[in-house]
């Protein structure tokens, strides 16, 4: 796991997030899954692990911006089952890059199976950058050492290369790619990690659904977004 110095120094860099984001690595994963609300899901084997890399695409009925603003802790529980709060631990500005955001976040996660598997937290280090023609990207990636100590009876997971492209395809639509790569860590088998991981397809039609939803209040919010 990097160090958060080692993030930061990285923080402007999302050449991985959009290669695994390249529609040829899409391609090479064969048929995608396909769920309500026009989401479409990939599974990519991470090398020397056997966890899933989830792949997803959606088109939403939304602006950048409005999507940007629900990605907001206090609107991700109303979209995310399993998520349980967060906090900005640290904000940082590029000296080279006015365009670009970097939050040092902790974020906690209820068990999706209570009596046989721990809740999660995490402290990852989030880049945020809105691009030319309109664009939005954003990734996540855990860092080490913690400076939040986890909870009793919960356990630090790990978020690899995470995050979202998001490009709009008309003045209020956008077509949004997704990354997940999620190590829990602890005893889980790769095969259940596989099948939780899986299930980001439901979060993903959840925000889809609270955007259409809530547009007017997050049209409101996102007209503060920086472009």
């Amino acid at each position: 796991m990097p160090t958060l110095q080692q993030c930061l120094a990285s923080s402007n860099d999302f050449r991985e997030l959009r290669k695994l984001a390249h529609p040829n690595t899409r391609l090479a994963c064969g048929k995608p899954k396909k769920f309500g609300g026009g989401v479409k899901t990939w599974t990519k084997v991470s090398p020397g692990t056997g966890l899933h890399i989830l792949l997803g695409e959606i088109p939403v009925e939304s602006t950048v911006q409005e999507f940007k603003a629900a990605l907001n802790f206090e609107r991700r529980v109303h979209w995310d089952d399993l998520f349980e709060g967060g906090k900005d631990i640290c904000a940082y500005r590029s000296r080279e890059n006015e365009k670009l955001e970097i939050y040092h976040r902790y974020m906690s996660f209820r068990s999706p199976v209570p009596s046989l598997i721990s809740a999660r937290d995490f402290e990852v280090l989030v880049s945020e950058q809105f691009e030319e023609g309109g664009s939005f990207i954003c990734k996540a990636i855990s860092v080490t050492p913690p400076t939040r100590k986890t909870p009793k009876g919960v356990i630090r997971g790990e978020i690899l290369t995470t995050g979202f492209i998001v490009t709009p395809t008309s003045p209020t639509s956008i077509n949004v790619i997704y990354i997940a790569q999620i190590d829990p860590k602890g005893w889980i088998p790769a095969s259940v990690v596989n099948v939780i991981v899986s299930s980001q397809a439901k979060s993903i039609q959840n925000l889809k659904q609270y955007i259409l939803k809530n547009r007017a209040t997050l049209r409101k919010i996102g007209s503060q977004s920086k472009l």
